[in-house]
């Protein structure tokens, strides 16, 4: 992948290329920024630039032998490492990014660099709320891989794409080789969330920040790819909010009822809001249940115990019973114990016990007189 493939980032590339130019290349750089601004692709436009045999204008050649391995992620110097993880996975296996190296090399050529972590995900297939990890073990390989020799390549480089993904103990693992690294060795650390990382490994890198993509860009991009319109492809742009997946995703449409979901919801939350009906946004049966459990809760106890919301005595008069406690039926609806835990009845509610304001001592109950 070469620098001229990729959308915008004009003044980050030119950075990029003095850096190499000059013989300014950090052993550990931490590319920070959306995937949509298209950190992935650069960190791969400039693994391709630093290893070229016939450099020109500013950019890779992209008919060499490394630049067309480098490019397919097929380079035996370029070890790659990003957040795996399978459904059904058995505890305490441990997975590793060459079992998915395949799969991500195919997904990689079709987005031609442009991935989001979810596109990942969803490729994995792991639903909704399981997400990809990099484990203690995949920092074990990373240390066992860069200790061999380069075969081709000036470099022997390791890139990492979301480290926020690693756990504690993986990143503990490579603080050491990445302060002090073996002779010609890279790091290339590819985060969406740099703030998430330990501070020890921010440290340890050279940052560069990428910037979301310009409006004016991402318009010509609309433009390119089928919106006539210069006002609606402007539109558009504006938004993408700087992201070249999200402005793919509104052209072909796919975004378009997830978005008229979420408006559906924030409006009826504003509704219910401005008339204070906020339990209306529950569900149908979770409703049912509450009002079930707040009938059970007429049980002839002390206000202070039973705090039904519905009865009329005061909070204050803490010898007063529930107004239900008339009602036999009411008074024996509680069982002796709550079946989801081994409190017992009176003890489930989480309100404190009241105190006297100044002395603090609890209140002793009785149905006939209140004492200290």
């Amino acid at each position: 992948m070469r620098f001229a493939d990729i959308t915008g980032q004009e003044e980050l590339k030119r950075q990029l290329v003095r850096s190499i130019d000059a013989g300014r290349v950090s052993h550990a750089l931490l590319l920070g920024g959306r995937s949509g601004a298209g950190i992935l692709p650069l960190a791969v436009a400039f693994l391709q630039y630093l290893n070229c045999r016939h450099r020109r204008d500013g950019d890779s050649c992209g008919t060499c032998p490394d630049c067309l391995r480098i490019a397919s992620l097929e380079h035996p110097d370029l070890h790659l490492v990003f957040p795996v993880n399978r459904q059904g996975k058995k505890s305490g296996e441990a997975m590793r990014s060459d079992e998915f190296l395949p799969l991500f090399r195919k997904l990689f050529a079709e987005r031609r660099g442009w991935v989001s972590p979810q596109q990942w995900y969803d490729r994995l297939d792991l639903g909704r709320t399981l997400r990809g990890m990099i484990a203690a073990r995949e920092a074990d390989e990373i240390i066992r891989k860069l200790s061999f020799k380069s075969f081709e390549a000036d470099y022997k480089t390791m890139l990492v794409w979301l480290p926020e993904a690693m756990n504690e103990g993986a990143a503990n693992k490579i603080l050491k080789i990445l302060e002090e690294p073996w002779e010609r060795t890279l790091f290339l650390l590819v985060s969406e969330r740099p703030d998430r990382l330990l501070p020890t490994i921010l440290s340890r890198t050279q940052q560069i920040h990428v910037p979301p993509l310009r409006p004016e860009v991402l318009a010509q991009y609309a433009q390119r790819h089928g919106v006539a319109d210069t006002a609606e492809a402007h539109r558009r742009a504006r938004l993408a909010g700087g992201d070249l997946i999200a402005l793919e995703h509104l052209l072909a449409g796919t975004d378009d009822a997830r978005r008229r979901e979420d408006f559906e919801l924030f409006r009826t939350l504003m509704r219910l809001s401005y008339n204070d009906r906020h339990l209306e946004l529950i569900g149908p049966r979770r409703r049912r249940n509450s009002r079930a459990s707040s009938s059970a809760a007429s049980c002839g106890a002390p206000r202070a115990c039973c705090a039904r919301a519905s009865c009329s005595t005061p909070a204050w008069n803490a010898s007063a019973t529930c107004g239900a406690r008339s009602s036999p039926s009411a008074r024996n609806s509680h069982p002796s114990s709550d079946p989801a835990t081994s409190r017992p009845w009176w003890r489930r509610s989480n309100r404190p016990w009241p105190r006297f304001p100044r002395t603090g001592t609890r209140l002793s109950y009785s149905p006939i007189s209140l004492s200290r």
